[in-house]
């Protein structure tokens, strides 16, 4: 594999490891499923997560980690796309530290969300109480972790 100081190169080479690996009847049907339109190579999310933690374990540091999603993310295609956010997503621990340099970065560029699902044992006199001390209740819980900082929100 290039040595990850060569983004462009590396990003190029994971890209023709993911053209192998997709096929056409796959890439045209993503294209259709999320009406996008971005080139899709046909590749499975599997398979590009492999790509990203194979990669991931040649990265060291936070500018070598940027400097490659950044080289993933540029071309409009789908999967190469995916694999700088599961890349990004392999290394957050070299993006949490990043977060305090004073220049913006790729990293505040990209939202991540998550989606909780479940239910919480409250009690509550209104529909408004139930839902705060319901995430009253989850932050709490989320206290002391790395999901400590999320910004809440009613969905």
């Amino acid at each position: 594999m290039t040595p990850v100081h060569e983004p462009a190169l590396v990003a190029d080479e994971i890209e023709a490891r993911l053209r192998e690996a997709g096929t056409p009847e796959r890439a045209h049907g993503q294209k259709a499923y999320l009406k996008s339109s971005l080139t899709h190579l046909g590749v499975t999310v599997w398979q590009i997560r492999r790509e990203a933690r194979a990669a991931a374990k040649d990265v060291s540091s936070h500018d070598e980690l940027v400097a490659l999603a950044e080289a993933l993310w540029a071309p409009a295609e789908f999967d190469r796309r995916l694999c700088a956010a599961f890349l990004l997503e392999a290394r957050v621990d070299l993006l949490e530290v990043a977060r305090t340099l004073p220049e913006p970065r790729i990293v505040e560029e990209f939202a991540v969300r998550y989606r909780i699902r479940g239910s919480v044992a409250v009690d509550a006199e209104s529909e408004g109480d139930a839902r705060r001390a319901a995430f009253r209740t989850l932050r709490e819980r989320f206290a002391g972790t790395r999901h400590e900082r999320v910004a809440w929100e009613a969905g």
